[in-house]
């Protein structure tokens, strides 16, 4: 008899309905199907585990944390490890408040023999029954192809017919899987959908500014709407819907005020405090929801909507739109691969050109960019 844990990570991937993507439906299947098969083994006491331990105070945002978290599922599966993280010192309350844990079946299993993953020659080898990895200051010493989410395996090497950016299809897989909310976050979205009459169809902005001014000069706010402006030309809706994602409380009224042919709608809240995690999730995945998303590269937070926005899609590599970071890229934590990234004048060198929905490639084939859920 299935679990209720296994029962709810079948039921957020059949919400997304698979089966309306010929061929890769079938890849993304069979992807889903090896992390699951590696996260819950029959038998747990035979099982070896990979820890994913995050360092207590460390002052990282929520999308980071995430995108270093995510480091360890490629590695848990590359290892054949089930992955368990640490989740106490996850602010405010455990990971398991929020999303559902990596494993439905493992959980709660006793870890013994716990070693640190960067005093392993190989780790693929190992016959420790637990290899320790703490994020994110700590970890291997070399760069390890195997076990970045950027590497595509032989046998899903078909989805590059498929999806003009294969690495990121991949990526968008694993945290298609981690980020799956439990039933507290789920209500709680609900909730908000209905409060705020989030609806499609949408667009979904994302504007940074909080403490991110200090990393980088603030993006004004007519390159965000000149990108909005762009997608609505193409499309002949009654209400031009915007959801706003914002850590400052001033940038809605601004937007409202500058921008009046559009409906604006929010989730209100303080999300300065980092402590703010439902919030910050739930305007993740609603993000994640939209038509077309307009954010920051720069920004982990828009990074992680482009990703998860890989399942709404055929192929979402040009339903996203960054006004900074001009290609999408992805950076890993402890030397677990490498972080890959490619500047405005270097990318047209490899495959992880940005795409935008002017591309020449989008206007060549719009089937490929229909949205399936």
């Amino acid at each position: 008899m299935q679990s209720e844990a296994i029962k709810g990570h079948t039921e957020m991937l059949e919400r997304h309905r698979f089966k309306s993507i010929p061929g890769e439906s079938i890849l993304a299947k069979e992807l889903f199907d090896l992390i699951n098969a590696t996260m819950n083994p029959e038998n747990c006491t035979s099982a070896k585990y990979l820890l994913c331990e995050w360092t207590r105070g460390a002052p990282w945002g929520l999308g980071s944390m995430i995108h270093l978290i995510l480091a360890c599922l490629p590695a848990a599966v590359a290892t054949h490890r089930v992955l368990r993280l640490n989740s106490a010192t996850f602010r405010p309350e455990s990971w398991e408040t929020y999303l559902l844990p990596p494993s439905d079946t493992c959980a709660n299993h006793p870890l013994t023999d716990i070693q640190d993953w960067s005093t392993i020659e190989t780790p693929e080898k190992s016959l420790v029954n637990t290899l320790r990895i703490t994020l994110p200051d700590k970890g291997p010493k070399k760069s390890l192809h195997l076990f970045t989410a950027f590497s595509v395996p032989p046998r899903f090497a078909g989805i590059s017919k498929k999806h003009r950016i294969p690495e990121l299809w991949m990526v968008g897989q694993y945290v298609r899987y981690l980020i799956q909310p439990t039933k507290k976050l789920r209500q709680f979205i609900s909730n908000v959908v209905s409060k705020i009459g989030f609806r499609t169809p949408v667009v979904g902005l994302h504007i940074r500014r909080g403490d991110k001014v200090r990393e980088v000069k603030p993006t004004p706010l007519n390159k965000y709407f000149d990108e909005i402006n762009q997608y609505f030309l193409t499309r002949n809706y009654d209400t031009k819907l915007v959801f706003l994602a914002t850590d400052d409380k001033n940038v809605f009224n601004d937007c409202r005020d500058k921008y009046k042919q559009y409906t604006f709608i929010q989730l209100e809240s303080d999300k300065t405090k980092r402590t703010n995690t439902m919030v910050t999730l739930t305007d993740i995945i609603l993000l994640a929801e939209t038509d077309y998303f307009v954010g920051t590269f720069s920004s982990n937070v828009g990074l992680l909507v482009h990703e998860l926005r890989q399942q709404r899609y055929k192929d979402g590599s040009c339903m996203s739109k960054s006004t900074d970071v001009t290609a999408y890229h992805f950076m890993t934590c402890c030397n677990i691969g490498a972080m890959k990234f490619l500047s405005r004048d270097e990318s047209n060198l490899g495959v992880l050109q940005h795409c935008s929905l002017e591309h020449q490639f989008c206007r060549i084939h719009p089937q490929l960019f229909e949205r399936v859920s």
